[in-house]
């Protein structure tokens, strides 16, 4: 959120239903973009500098939250923001600060919602200690009213927190929160540690236990992590792994249960036939019955066209087949997300623009590929976040450049079912 689902009782927050439908595929492509409910919205409210790099999630009913980095807002240098959104893509309210500490940087926003319409908001935030960066989190209710204070989540100290942030929640409320870390368990002269830790907290947001360890290696370093919750809580973390040597950098996952232990061990998610580069940005999403999709950006052309892939997971965690390219015509290409329910999934991403991708849940294309807006110039509108519905309803988040007349800004589109 990268990101609700399904039908009441269904899982996590980037990801709800689509629905399905009789028709022919090109009815669908072309039925989809006509329920475009009016043109493109305005996110945020406050338009001087930059709001970028957005995250999204949903509830079952369609309503959803998009959060942000906002240069200058709270005074101190950027500070995440955030707006709900209804069912029918206007603005719930006022956008507000999510962030209590505003010293330095707060930059990295994930966002996770219940079907209900509870959600969570993680970040990264700089010169914690004064020596790197933390992790926070900040829980609201479905009216968007805060509930606690700001949660700390894991600060920098013994080691090193990465950049970047998983979270997920499952319909009962239940989170996890993920990061990298960099530990040197010998001191300075010996060789560094890289882990993927997973923090698990209750509805009410206290911790379950303390940061489990999801992936650990000393070389290849291990970064990036993303990760998605069933009905029952248990969740699949994925990251990026590598380069190593003469080794490209790889994708990898794990199925972990709501106890926070493994239930399988770590597999390789790109394969020898897709990999044509080193890879980076993955991401996950699933449905409340544990099938899930993963995506990931090739760093290199691929005959001269790059393209973002994905690959398709059944419950069981067996690959229904190998990566395969996102798209019609490879127009996915930079920072591929997804967004799953118990009848397909839509990845979206940007080349020119924005564009996205429905697909059913054996990963055949629904339709071909299509742009939420068209209005501005090649290369401005930026990072395509979807969040399906329960209703098969379809809200596309992105970052727009001057769409609020000062820089950067989030734009989001909804389309009916």
């Amino acid at each position: 959120m990268q990101t609700g689902r399904i039908t009441a009782g269904m899982l996590l927050a980037t990801v709800l239903v689509a629905c399905g439908s009789g028709r022919s595929d090109a009815a669908q492509a072309a039925g989809f973009e006509a329920r475009a409910l009016g043109s493109a919205t305005r996110v945020n409210q406050y338009a001087a500098s930059d709001q970028q790099l957005p995250a999204a999630a949903g509830d079952a009913a369609g309503n959803s939250v998009v959060a942000w980095d906002s240069f200058g807002q709270d005074g101190s240098l950027s500070g995440i923001y955030a707006r709900r959104l209804d069912a029918a893509g206007n603005p719930l309210g006022a956008e507000f600060r999510v962030n209590t500490r505003s010293d330095n940087r707060q930059t990295n926003p994930a966002v996770a919602m219940s079907t209900d319409g509870r959600f969570v908001v993680a970040w990264n935030s700089n010169g914690v200690n004064g020596v790197g960066l933390g992790i926070f989190a900040q829980r609201y209710a479905a009216d968007g009213t805060p509930q606690g204070g700001e949660i700390e989540v894991a600060v920098s100290g013994e080691y090193s927190i990465q950049p970047g942030v998983g979270l997920a929640m499952d319909p009962q409320g239940n989170f996890i929160v993920l990061w990298a870390d960099r530990r040197i368990p010998g001191g300075f002269s010996s060789l560094d540690t890289r882990t993927i830790q997973a923090q698990r907290y209750g509805p009410e947001g206290l911790a379950k236990g303390g940061p489990v360890t999801v992936e650990s290696s000393v070389f290849p370093t291990v970064r990036n992590p993303t990760a998605t919750m069933d009905a029952a809580g248990n969740f699949v973390a994925a990251w990026v792994q590598g380069p190593s040597g003469v080794s490209k950098s790889q994708v990898f996952a794990r199925r972990m249960a709501a106890s926070g232990l493994p239930r399988a061990a770590a597999f390789r998610v790109t394969e020898n036939s897709d990999q044509v580069s080193d890879v980076d940005r993955a991401r996950i999403a699933g449905n409340d019955a544990g099938a899930f999709v993963i995506v990931w950006e090739p760093l290199a052309n691929d005959a001269g066209s790059s393209g973002a892939y994905l690959r398709v997971y059944d419950s069981s965690g067996r690959a229904l087949r190998s990566g395969f390219r996102a798209g019609t015509n490879g127009e996915i290409r930079r920072h591929p997300c997804v967004s799953m329910n118990s009848s397909g999934f839509v990845v979206a991403g940007h080349n020119d623009g924005v564009w996205a991708q429905r697909y059913d849940l054996q990963g055949n294309r629904i339709g071909s590929d299509f742009r939420p807006d068209t209005s501005g110039a090649p290369f401005t509108q930026l990072f395509g976040i979807p969040v399906l519905d329960s209703h098969g309803g379809l809200t596309l988040v992105w970052q727009d450049w001057q769409q609020d007349g000062d820089g950067r800004g989030i734009s989001a589109r909804r389309y009916a079912p």
